[in-house]
């Protein structure tokens, strides 16, 4: 079997970046509301990695203690953040803070 030369090795498609979820809809309203991730992580008591971890889907199971606090400083709707909260993590639910 010939092998390729190596500038057709490479040319393989990228693969398709992900469907827009809970961090990119936290990251889209948090923009809207003119803040920063640490101004966010502020104003919600953590660190400033917490929120760049949630807007990169990452150490999403925390964002339900946090959802009250989110609809409040970055205008995002509850039943939005439960529903894609769900979706990412497979359907597991535990109530949203109140």
């Amino acid at each position: 079997m010939e092998s390729l030369p190596a500038h057709q090795e490479s040319k393989m498609p990228a693969p398709a970046p992900p469907a827009p979820g809970l961090g990119q809809y936290i990251r889209d309203h948090r923009k809207a509301a003119n803040l920063s991730q640490l101004q966010l992580a502020q104003l919600l008591g953590l660190h400033q990695t917490i929120v760049s971890d949630w807007e990169r889907g990452r150490g999403l199971g925390s964002v339900p203690r946090h959802a009250s606090s989110l609809v409040a400083h970055i205008k995002a709707e509850p039943e939005g953040i439960k529903r894609l909260w769900w979706d990412e993590m497979g359907g597991y639910l535990v109530p949203l803070a109140a």
